[in-house]
């Protein structure tokens, strides 16, 4: 059963509450799931929180819905960014999917010296690469919704953060260990081809850290989805 987000600037929501939803949410609860009286819909505030509702009426463009419970939610605690390499193709869509299946807080496309794909591309991408999100968020039931970033070059990216920030690089010789994973965390990952000396150059010089995952060399879409999957997982 999908989940919906509710945008909570409409009011709080309690149990006995009827909460009313046009537009989009609209269109896609009686149009296309085709929701009948009494049906449970589920919605998802911005706190995580989970809201157990039916339909309970559904005329002239907006839909109410009765708020049976509401089922409180924890978030992970550390937040988990993606630096995602451009390339070439719909690779980044099945990234971005399962990015948001592992439960990433953010997603951040980057040019790297070594990437094919340019701004351009990016740019016309990112209408289906927010539809894919919103798509991925409803099926999985995620707690947060991932924040999609506008692309940014590997300059842009390798200064300094106020979190902790990992290099996937298969020639380190630092093996993926809970000392490196300390609080919030973003971890970038190359594009074919790996990261450009100059990259590394410059992430080094900035206290980002390097760490190699297996002996083998991974590709960079695999990497993009496995990689972050590990870090969720310990990060918790």
């Amino acid at each position: 059963m999908p989940q919906y987000l509710y945008d909570q600037t409409n009011g709080e929501l309690y149990v006995g509450d009827i909460a009313e939803l046009r537009g989009e949410l609209y269109h896609h609860i009686v149009n296309v799931r085709r929701h009948k009286t009494g049906d449970t819909i589920l919605l998802r505030l911005g706190n995580g929180n989970l809201v157990h509702t039916s339909l309970h009426s559904a005329s002239d463009g907006c839909c109410s819905l009765l708020v049976k419970s509401i089922e409180e939610c924890h978030s992970f605690e550390n937040s988990l960014s993606v630096a995602m390499p451009l390339l070439k193709g719909k690779c980044n869509d099945l990234i971005i999917e399962k990015c948001v299946e592992i439960g990433v807080n953010r997603i951040i496309p980057v040019v790297y010296k070594r990437s094919i794909p340019d701004y351009d591309s990016c740019a016309k991408k990112e209408p289906r690469w927010l539809r894919i999100i919103e798509e991925t968020f409803k099926q999985c039931m995620a707690h947060d919704m991932p924040v999609l970033e506008h692309a940014i070059t590997s300059e842009d990216l390798f200064v300094q953060h106020s979190c902790t920030a990992l290099i996937a690089h298969v020639h380190s010789s630092t093996e993926l260990n809970s000392d490196l994973l300390i609080g919030d965390t973003l971890i970038a990952v190359g594009p074919e081809g790996g990261f450009d000396d100059s990259e590394l150059s410059a992430a080094c010089k900035n206290d980002w850290q390097t760490f190699k995952l297996s002996l083998n060399q991974l590709k960079a879409e695999t990497a993009s989805i496995v990689i972050p999957a590990i870090l969720r997982e310990r990060l918790k």
